[in-house]
Formats: C-alpha cells, sequence, structure tokens
C-alpha cells in the first residue's frame, strides 16, 4: 500500500487550486450523478472527484495509458514539484509496472473505490463510439489538448452534457484549449466561468498554473 491521504500524495500535473475546484465542482453535482474525466495521468484528479462526488454517483474515466514509463522527465519532475514520499513511492511503482497498473493500484485505495464505474483503456473517440447516446452530468476534459483533438471531445460529448469542464485554459502554453473552449461558448450559448487568479497563466519558477474552466448549459 501507498498510504495515500489525500490528492497531494499522488503524482499529477494539476495544483491546488485545480483541486479545489475539481471539488468543490463535484460537491455540486445532483445525487446519482453520472461523471466521465477524459485523461487521468496517475490518478490525481481521480482522487478528487472520488473525495467529492455524491454518493450514487458514478464516475468514467477514459486514458490511452501511454505515458512514458522510464525514469526521467515524468519522475523527476514529480519529485522536484512535490517532494512527497509517497509521490516517490507510486513513480517508482510506475516506472516497474507502467501507467495503467499504476492508476489502478492508486485507486484501489481510494475509500470509495465503489463509485468508479469503469476505467477505459483506450482513447476518448473509441469510448464515445462505444457510448454515443449516453448523457453525463458532468464531463472533465484533461487528455489531449491540441487544439483538433480537444475540438473532437466537445463535439462528441458536449450535446449530451450538463456541465463540461477541464484544466490548462491558459493562452500561452495551452493556445489550443483556449481557442476551443471559445469557440465552444460562442457555438452553444454555454456560459463560461475561468478561475479569475489563473486564467492567464502565472509564470512562477518557470511553472505555468493553468486554470480550471467551467462551461454551464
Amino acid at each position: 500500500m501507498f498510504n495515500i491521504k489525500d490528492p497531494n500524495d499522488v503524482p499529477g500535473y494539476i495544483f491546488q487550486s485545480q483541486i479545489d475546484q475539481i471539488q468543490e465542482l463535484a460537491k455540486t453535482l445532483p445525487p446519482n450523478a453520472n461523471v466521465l474525466e477524459i485523461g487521468c495521468a496517475w490518478g490525481r484528479s481521480t482522487w478528487c472527484w472520488l473525495n467529492a462526488l455524491p454518493e450514487g454517483s458514478t464516475l468514467t474515466t477514459v486514458d490511452i495509458f501511454m505515458f512514458d514509463n522510464r525514469p526521467g522527465k515524468h519522475t523527476k519532475r514529480m519529485a522536484s514539484w512535490w517532494k512527497n514520499p509517497v509521490v516517490d513511492q507510486i513513480m517508482e511503482y510506475y516506472c516497474t509496472n507502467g501507467q495503467e497498473a499504476c492508476v489502478k493500484k492508486v485507486l484501489e485505495e481510494h475509500p470509495r473505490k465503489h463509485l468508479i464505474k469503469e476505467i477505459y483503456k483506450g482513447s476518448s473517440r473509441s469510448f464515445y463510439e462505444r457510448h454515443p447516446q449516453q448523457q453525463w452530468d458532468c464531463v472533465y476534459l484533461d487528455g489531449d489538448h491540441a487544439y483538433d483533438a480537444i475540438k473532437e471531445d466537445i463535439k462528441n460529448f458536449e450535446p449530451n452534457t450538463k456541465i463540461i469542464c477541464g484544466d490548462d485554459y491558459e493562452p500561452i502554453t495551452q493556445p489550443g484549449v483556449v481557442q476551443a473552449v471559445t469557440e465552444m461558448t460562442k457555438e452553444t450559448g454555454r456560459t463560461l466561468w475561468v478561475d479569475p487568479g489563473m486564467k492567464n497563466g502565472v509564470k512562477k519558477d518557470k511553472i505555468y498554473y493553468n486554470a480550471f474552466w467551467v462551461a454551464r448549459k
């Protein structure tokens, strides 16, 4: 066991502001909410959703699970960013066993793991093709951030989703996200909220703290 106590014990690329925003949004969802997460990395954001979703909800997470698990970029970055021995232990397991096995082991420790409906290995496109009519209370987009990819995710999931949200609304490092989300709000009339403290990207120690965004019907 890793003895994970909270999301900060799980490796990942979301910061405390995003952790707080995910959990606050999850608390506002209706009982028995149906939530889809696209892109989970090592399970940090997944842990947040599980922490705060109303009882009776279901969470489906989708990832291609193709992170390079050789020691290097990810392991060094997680060690330098978080300076957390639990994170280091998880990354060691990841390097030996790969991303998919690591995520499943991390989530197995969550006391509300019973809310997980499915951990789907594959692209968001292939998942959508299996469930084209599925209705969602909330879809969280944190997969491929290229403009064409997020535009496709929005096209596929937006019509059947009450709330669509994601990370990395930041024009310098993630212009594709900003462009696709902005176009969605103009085309659909959704109301867009972006974390006002982070929407311009605050550069600190060469890290861009990218904003959480929410688009509601």
